[in-house]
C-alpha cells in the first residue's frame, strides 16, 4: 500500500515531513476532545435527493460511539454547508473530516461559497489536523500544474491543514464513491485496522462487494483513488495512550527468544504490533502481535556484534514505542543505553517531553 506527498521544494518537503512524524510521535494533547470527533459536510441535488447526504447519515449511525463521540452533520439540504460553519467545527479540532458532494481541481463544489485552497491554507486548526476523506471528482488530480486539493492540505503548513487526503484524480462516479467512504469509516470500526492506508483499502474492497468485477468504473476506481501522506500512519479516535515496553537490552550473537512485554501503566495490551529488526543485518526483520497478556516472542538469529535491534511497537491509539537492543559477542564487554529522563519543568510544561522552545535538562 503506497501515497503521494506531493513537494515542490526542500521546504515544503521539511513542513509535511514535520507534520506527519509529530502527529504520531508527539501527538497534540493540549485539548484531548479532537481525537474522537469527526466534521461531515454533504451536498444535496433536488432532481435526485438522496444523493450524498444518506449516506453521510449511514455512516453516522453506524460509527457513532464505536468510538467517535460527536459526529457533525453540516448538510446543504439544512442549509449548513457554509464554509464559515466548516472552518469553525475544524479549527476546534477534528480528527476526521468527511466530505461527499461534488469537487474540483482545487474546490469542494457544495460548500457555500465553494471550499478552495485558499481557505484551507488559512485554516488555524492548529495541530488538530484531521484525516480527510473525499470521494469526490477531481480533487486529488495531482497532475496539474498547481496543487490540487488533497496536496493543499497537506501542504497548507506544519501546525494546520490536514494529516492525510483521500481523493480521485479523474472524474468519479457517485454510487461507487458512496460505497469508498462507508467502508473506509467501517472498517476501522468493526476491525483491527488503523492506518490510512489500510482503511482506505478495506474501503475499496467494499465498494467491490457493491460493484463486483468485471465492472469498468469499478476498475477505475481503484487506479483513480490515492492516498495523500503516510500510508502507515496511525490514525487517532480517541487519546492516545503511552506504552510501556520491556524487552532484553542485550542480544547473544546465535539463535534466541526475544521477549516483548507491552502495557499501559500495569494493564496488558493485546493486538499491539512489534516489529523487531537489524540495522545492519536485512535477514533479522520480525513483525507479530502481542497475546492477551501483552507478550509476543520472536526466535531471533544475529551473526554480527555490535549491531542494533530496533523494536517499534504500535497499535490503535497508542503512542509509539521507538525502542532497541545491541547484539553482542558471548563474554565479550559492552556498553548500552539503559534509561534517560527529560526533566522540563522549570523551563517547559512539565509533559516530560520535549516541545519546541523549551530548555530541559536530561540527565542519563
Amino acid at each position: 500500500m503506497i501515497a503521494r506527498v506531493c513537494v515542490r521544494t526542500l521546504d515544503e518537503a521539511r513542513a509535511v515531513m514535520n507534520k506527519l512524524y509529530r502527529y504520531e510521535q508527539e501527538p497534540f494533547l493540549g485539548n484531548t476532545e479532537w481525537f474522537n470527533k469527526v466534521c461531515a459536510l454533504a451536498g444535496y441535488e433536488s432532481g435526485q435527493p438522496t444523493r450524498f447526504w444518506t449516506v453521510v447519515i449511514r455512516i453516522r449511525n453506524y460509527v457513532l460511539g464505536r468510538p467517535f463521540n460527536q459526529f457533525d452533520t453540516l448538510f446543504q439540504r439544512w442549509g449548513l454547508n457554509t464554509a464559515q460553519r466548516l472552518t469553525d467545527s475544524l479549527n476546534a479540532g477534528r480528527a476526521w473530516m468527511l466530505y461527499r458532494g461534488h469537487g474540483d481541481d482545487d474546490a469542494w463544489a457544495n460548500v457555500s461559497p465553494s471550499w478552495t485552497n485558499s481557505i484551507v491554507y488559512a485554516l488555524n486548526n492548529g495541530r488538530m489536523t484531521p484525516l480527510v476523506i473525499a470521494p469526490t471528482c477531481l480533487s486529488g488530480n495531482f497532475d496539474e500544474a498547481n496543487d490540487c486539493h488533497a496536496e493543499a492540505w497537506l501542504k497548507a503548513g506544519e501546525e494546520k491543514g490536514g494529516i492525510g487526503y483521500f481523493g480521485a484524480s479523474e472524474a468519479s462516479y457517485s454510487g461507487y464513491n458512496d460505497s469508498l467512504a462507508a467502508g473506509t469509516f467501517m472498517s476501522y470500526v468493526d476491525t483491527l485496522t488503523y492506518t490510512f492506508a489500510q482503511c482506505t483499502q478495506w474501503g475499496k474492497l467494499f465498494m467491490l462487494l457493491a460493484y463486483p468485477l468485471p465492472d469498468q468504473i469499478s476498475e477505475e476506481e481503484l487506479y483513480m483513488f490515492n492516498n495523500f501522506g503516510d500510508p502507515e500512519l496511525n490514525i487517532w479516535s480517541r487519546t492516545p495512550q503511552p506504552l510501556t515496553v520491556n524487552h532484553p537490552a542485550t542480544v547473544l550473537i546465535g539463535s534466541f527468544s526475544f521477549l516483548v512485554t507491552v502495557s499501559i501503566g500495569t494493564t496488558p495490551v493485546s493486538n499491539a504490533q512489534v516489529c523487531v529488526m537489524s540495522r545492519q543485518d536485512t535477514s533479522v526483520y520480525y513483525v507479530g502481535h502481542t497475546d492477551a497478556t501483552g507478550q509476543v516472542v520472536f526466535n531471533i538469529a544475529t551473526t554480527l556484534p555490535g549491531d542494533s535491534l530496533y523494536v517499534t511497537v504500535t497499535g490503535r491509539n497508542l503512542q509509539p514505542y521507538l525502542g532497541s537492543a545491541t547484539t553482542i559477542a558471548p563474554n565479550a564487554p559492552y556498553v548500552i543505553y539503559l534509561k534517560s529522563e527529560i526533566d522540563d519543568s522549570i523551563g517547559g510544561n512539565n509533559d516530560r517531553l520535549i516541545n519546541p522552545g523549551e530548555n530541559i535538562n536530561l540527565p542519563t
